[in-house]
């Protein structure tokens, strides 16, 4: 990964704005990886551009893009584009992406949570998401923060507790307060 788009894989769970879609559509022209386009895609369905959105994730999961890449991100990417496919109404293609991924090793199922929770199959989410790795908390807070029900869940602060993200979780969050405040 090229070090000036090494932070940009949180923009989208950082800035739910315009401001993460350029800058992964600028990365997009750069550096063609499935990471890339699911990150684009996640920022774009965060705009309401679903339709621009369902292209960028059915894109992150075509397997030609894939040859080349780390295990590990291509999971991530898939797990990203299934959270897309499913926020935008795409329930089918975002089964089908969470199949594969449960399907692969026990250690990258973890990225299924997201789209399981949406797909309303939210305890079992819950115990993937518990494998998460550090790099990925800022996915799952911005997760929580747009999902009412997982806010609501008292299952997601034992969630939080279980994977030491508490204090980071409460940091984001009165962050992007401070941050709306000034808007």
């Amino acid at each position: 990964v090229p070090s000036e788009l090494e932070p940009g894989f949180m923009l989208p769970a950082i800035l739910p704005r315009a401001d993460a879609a350029d800058a992964f559509e600028r990365a997009s022209t750069l550096w063609s990886a499935p990471v890339i386009r699911a990150n684009y895609a996640l920022a774009l369905v965060n705009l309401d551009r679903n339709d621009e959105a369902i292209e960028k994730a059915r894109a992150a999961l075509d397997p030609t893009g894939k040859r080349g890449w780390q295990e590990g991100f291509i999971s991530l990417a898939d797990g990203l584009a299934a959270w897309v496919l499913a926020r935008a109404g795409e329930r089918n293609e975002a089964e089908v992406a969470v199949r594969r991924i449960l399907e692969g090793p026990p250690e990258r199922r973890c990225n299924a949570g997201f789209a399981l929770a949406l797909l309303g199959r939210r305890d079992e989410a819950l115990e993937l998401l518990r494998g998460l790795p550090p790099f990925a908390f800022f996915y799952l807070f911005a997760f929580i923060s747009e999902n009412q029900a997982l806010r609501d869940d008292p299952r997601t602060t034992e969630l939080l507790v279980y994977l030491g993200a508490v204090e980071a979780y409460e940091t984001r969050e009165r962050v992007l307060l401070k941050l709306a405040a000034k808007r």
